[in-house]
């Protein structure tokens, strides 16, 4: 599995399009298109999140993929290559839980929205349990 292509079908971004696709301090997303040189193409902020066939068309590629793969796109979307870490909740990715007790904030973001690397999810988890 490609774990950047996944991604970018998560977010409803055409693979055969974008080579990439990164989130700026701000909140906003831009994208690397393919044979481009940088993130020179500006897509914005997402809505928020609502029914519809961009929805579940996200949920629908979210189900086909293994706990393996999900858990890729979360470390990715935690710590991408460039850029700030992606909350998969903007796009209707349900949030991370290790188990129903677990005190982890939804999708392994503190809470001054700082990314927990997916090595100190597993240890809160352990440490948890």
């Amino acid at each position: 599995m490609d774990t950047q292509r996944t991604l970018l079908r998560l977010m409803n971004l055409p693979p055969s399009r974008f080579a990439g696709v990164m989130r700026t301090s701000d909140g906003f997303y831009i994208a690397q298109e393919q044979g481009d040189v940088g993130y020179n193409a500006f897509l914005g902020n997402p809505n928020p999140v609502h029914e519809g066939p961009g929805l579940e068309n996200t949920l629908r590629i979210w189900a086909g993929l293994t706990e393996e793969e999900q858990a890729a796109v979360r470390t990715l979307a935690a710590n991408p290559i460039d850029g700030a870490p992606i909350p998969l909740a903007d796009f209707g990715i349900p949030a991370v839980a290790y188990c129903e007790t677990c005190p982890l904030p939804s999708e392994g973001f503190m809470d001054g929205g700082e990314a927990y690397t997916a090595d100190e999810l597993a240890q809160i988890h352990e440490e948890h349990a």
